[in-house]
This record gives structure tokens, sequence and C-alpha cells, in this order.
């Protein structure tokens, strides 16, 4: 402290001293605070000069309130005195992560303590840059926003969302470090825009709001085809997809192959798909309906599944039928296919003749084929060889099974002839013996000849036709309703003379009348030759030659003994 000691002296003595103490001042201290660090753009910031003095002194105080950029100059802004300054920012038109300091000064009275300070900044604002997690929204998926904040001054922030479709309206709300929303639950169409809104706040102020928009996905379509509606068995059928996006997305494809009970026998993915039908053979059967099942998918989803089906072809089937059975040696067989399609395609056929050792003698196509069975006998074929038409039948897609039919090269009919002996008032038989080793039946033709010329038929040669000496033959054809066997002769006899003279039925010692042997001999050889003169018969000879004459004599009345007798000899004759 201070002392100020005085003594009066009024020329004589010296008063006694008295003094005063005083106290040097003791400046007063401040030690302002701000209510917040970061102050919202429309909020206030207070600043508290948390003063003392240690001599107890009632303080006043100044304040002055400066802003600025972090690496600039501080400006004054306002001024205040009182226990507290609150300053409005709104007012102040201060930028936004500028500076602010309060500046405080106390006085006690005396005089002003050193400036305190005492610093905050104007907060700024945060940034969200949302973002969704998927251009194209899949309508059966989801869609999630994040928010991507950004807060220059470090703040915890929070988000929330607003979900809005093309016309605008909201259609969910959430909040949350990021949202999603399930694309069934909301009435969006395909193509539509979806919107998702963000809004953010750093626990002092909203920041701007910023949207990320995306769309709703148009699914794929596809118009699969096929490249047969009916498919041969042996071959193949591909599926070509002929898919569509609206969006303008690439495409891939997948594949089911369907039998007919619905079941999936392959499946494939591709540009195309291609399949084998006999790579399946317990799948699919002539006459299935095998459907492709094409499904796109755009990068996004699934499309809708398309389907196309065609038609395993029914091979077509033969019944071959010949024209006979039995074909002669030199005749022809005519092979009929009798071919059918369940799927009433046109039919084109290929022919096969067979002979019985297996090999092919003859190709041949058309609507029917000749079998000209004289070309190959005698070489590939021969009598009683079996020879089979093996045809096949292609309906454009697919050769049917083959079918058969079986001929039987004829065995030509063999005959033998035999002619009796016969005289000229005879007519000539021919007796035939034939054989057919197919069983079939024979029928003889006959030619003879006399002499060794003319031509007469029958099985029978009238008498007319030949005389006495005349050599005659019967040359035999038989024929087995087929063909013709081959000519034979029989064996040649000579007609001879016989004539047979009679008692024509007269008895007693006196010979017949010339009515009795007219009669007698009516139907005989003697008819007309023999004339009776007293009971004698008398006959002109006609031809000269040797004659055989002979005479039999009957056994005698009741005599005993003996048998008759019989006498022959050899005469030469003159005619006449």
């Amino acid at each position: 402290g201070i002392a100020c000691r005085v003594t009066a002296n009024d020329g004589y003595l010296d008063s006694t001293t008295e003094e005063v103490n005083a106290v040097v001042n003791t400046l007063p201290i401040v030690n302002p605070s701000l209510d917040n660090y970061y102050v919202a753009a429309n909020g206030t910031l207070t600043c508290t000069p948390n003063g003392s003095d240690v001599d107890n002194q009632a303080l006043t105080y100044s304040y002055t309130w400066q802003a600025g950029p972090p690496d600039g100059i501080w400006m004054p802004f306002a001024t205040d005195t009182g226990d507290s300054s609150t300053i409005d920012m709104a007012n102040n038109g201060i930028q936004r992560g500028y500076f602010i300091a309060c500046f405080v000064t106390a006085n006690d009275g005396l005089e002003d303590s050193y400036r305190g300070y005492a610093g905050g900044a104007l907060n700024i604002l945060p940034v969200v840059t949302p973002t969704i997690d998927q251009d194209y929204a899949p309508t059966t998926g989801t869609l999630t926003c994040s928010p991507n904040g950004y807060d220059a001054e470090y703040h915890n922030m929070t988000y929330s969302y607003k979900w809005i479709d093309e016309t605008g309206a909201v259609i969910a709300n959430a909040t949350g470090d990021s949202s999603t929303i399930d694309m069934a639950t909301h009435s969006l169409s395909e193509g539509e825009t979806v919107t998702c809104r963000v809004d953010v706040h750093d626990g002092l102020e909203d920041g701007l709001q910023a949207e990320a928009s995306a769309q709703v996905n148009r699914r794929p379509t596809v118009a699969p085809s096929l490249d047969h509606d009916i498919v041969a068995t042996t071959g193949s059928l591909t599926c070509t997809p002929h898919g569509a996006d609206g969006d303008g997305h690439g495409l891939t494809y997948s594949y089911e192959w369907v039998e007919s009970t619905g079941a999936v026998f392959a499946t494939a993915t591709g540009a195309t798909s291609t399949i084998n039908i006999s790579a399946y053979p317990g799948s699919l059967s002539e006459g299935e309906t095998v459907t492709c099942r094409v499904v796109a998918n755009d990068g996004v989803e699934d499309g809708p599944s398309a389907e196309i089906s065609a038609k395993v072809n029914n091979r077509p089937v033969v019944a071959p039928f010949l024209d006979s059975y039995w074909v002669a040696t030199s005749g022809t067989l005519i092979c009929t296919p009798n071919g059918t399609d369940a799927d009433n395609h046109g039919l084109t056929y290929s022919y096969q003749w067979v002979e019985s050792t297996g090999a092919v003698i003859a190709y041949d196509s058309g609507a029917t084929s000749i079998l000209y069975v004289s070309t190959y006998y005698g070489s590939s074929l021969s009598a009683g060889e079996i020879v089979t038409c093996r045809v096949v039948a292609n309906d454009g897609l697919d050769n049917g099974i083959s079918g058969e039919a079986n001929g039987q090269v004829n065995n030509p009919p063999t005959a033998t002839a035999t002619v009796a002996a016969v005289n000229d008032f005879q007519d000539a038989v021919c007796t035939p013996a034939t054989n057919d080793v197919n069983g079939h039946g024979v029928t003889p033709y006959y030619r003879w000849t006399v002499n060794g010329g003319g031509n007469h038929t029958g099985s029978t040669l009238s008498k007319s036709n030949f005389s006495a000496g005349d050599t005659l033959q019967c040359l035999i054809t038989p024929n087995d309703g087929y063909e013709d066997g081959v000519e034979t002769a029989s064996n040649t006899v000579m007609a001879t003379f016989e004539r047979t003279f009679t008692y024509c039925g007269k008895t007693g010692c006196e010979g017949p009348s010339q009515g009795q042997c007219d009669g007698s001999y009516a139907n005989t050889a003697l008819n007309g030759e023999v004339t009776v003169t007293a009971g004698y018969q008398y006959w002109h000879v006609p031809f000269t030659g040797t004659f055989n004459i002979s005479v039999r004599g009957a056994r005698g009345g009741g005599t005993a003994g003996g048998n008759g007798a019989l006498m022959s000899g050899d005469f030469d004759l003159t005619a006449g």
C-alpha cells in the first residue's frame, strides 16, 4: 500500500505526525466466453465477460464485436455495454465461415482492464449430394438413397428423406443414415422417375435440400420365334428371343426347353439357343409339342417370360404292298408304298429292291416302283427266289422307318405228255402230267403235229385230222396262272389201220345180211366199207401194204376139248 505521513509545523513545533494509507489499484480481469462456438445464421451469440476485480470494485463492461475470414482482416460490426452482450446474426450480414470475436474491456471505476477475447464462427451449412444405388430401379427390388453429407465444421449430421413420384406426390418419408424403399409396395409404373429428396441438419440449422432421381426400370420383353414349326426327329430347333428394352439396356437371355408334360429338359443362355432333338429321346417323342421359354435380363431385372412352341415331326409310315406275291420270270412287280403322314406332309419315296441274300439289285424313287424281273433273271434273281421291295418315305423333314413287302419269283411249271396208240378210226388223246413246285394250279395247253406239221389244239386230236400211217405228236405247254412253262413234246405215235370183222349178230349156218352188217358196223371203222352178198362180207383194201390178219375161232358146240383157235399172218395186199 501507500502511506502518506504528515507532520505540521507552526513555526515553533511539529505537530503530531499523522498518516493516511492508500492502495494501488489492481486492474480488473475479463475472461470472456460465448454461449456457442458456432452460431446459426439466424441465431444469436451471447458474450459473457466473466470479469473479476481483486479490489472488489464494481465493474462495467464494454464490448466490441468483430468478424472476418480466418486468414484475413477482422472488422468490427457491433459494440455494446452491459453485463453481457447478445448479437442477432440475422442482421449483421456476416458471411458463413467467418470467425466472430467478442472483445471485452472491464472498468472498475478507475481504469480499464486489459481487453479479453472470446471467439466463435458463423456456421457453414452442411451439404448433401445424395446418390441412389441404381440408375434404374427394378420393379420388384429396392432403391437405397445415400445422403453423402459433408460438414466443413465436422458437426454431426442428421438426415430426413422424402421419396417423390413423377406427379410430385410424396410416397414415403424416412430418417437415418440412408433410406431404402421397396418398389413393390408403392404405386410406381415402369419408366416412371422416382426422386429421393434429402434434408440435412448439423445441430444448428438445415443445410440446402438436394435430390437424386432414378427411373423405375422398364422390364425387357421378348417375342421368341423358332426356326421350324415342325422339327425333324433328327433335326435341331433354334430359339431366337427377339428382345426389346424401353430403356435401351443391353440384354442377356436365359432359356428353358419344356416338353409337353411341363417338365424342363434343357436350359441355356446366349443370344440364341439350339437343341438337337435326337439328344433327348427320353423327353421328346414324335408328335410331341416342345416349347422354348425365354426370359430377358437387362442388367437390372428379368422381364416376363414368353414362350413359343413347335411340334416334333411325326415320321411318315409306309405299309407297302406288291401287286402280286408271285411274279413271272419275265414279269413285273409293282411296289406301292401306301404311305401316311400324321402331319399331312407331302411324301416322297425311295425304293430298294433286295434279293434273298440281302444284296440290293435296284434303286428307284417315285410314287410307285416297277421291277422288271427279266432284267435280273438269271443273274441276281432265280426261280423261286424271294425278292423284297424296301420303301422309305420322306416328308421333307425326316425319313420314316422303312417298310418291306415280299414277292417271289415264280418257278415255271413243268409238264410231260403221253399219247396212247391210236388207229385211224379213233381220236388221238394227249394225257398230261403237270408239276408246280409252288403249288399253283396248272393248266396245260396243247399243240398237235401230224407228220411234223400242223398246229392243232386241244387235248384230243380228232380222227378227221389224220389217217392211218400218219405220225402224231402232242406238244404241251403248262401255265400256272403266272407264266408258261417250257413246251414239252410227247412220244410220237403212228396211227394204225385196224378193222374187226364180226358175224354181224347172225347165227346159224348162213351168213348175215347187208342190213345186219350195216347195223353192226354203223359206229365202227367198217361203217360203209363192207358189202354183203349171199351172206359173204366184202371189203376193199384201201392202200397197198403188209397187213396182219388174225382170225379167232370159238370152241365148238358141246364137243369136249380145246378152247377155240387163233390164226394170224402177214399178207401183202394191193389197194383195191
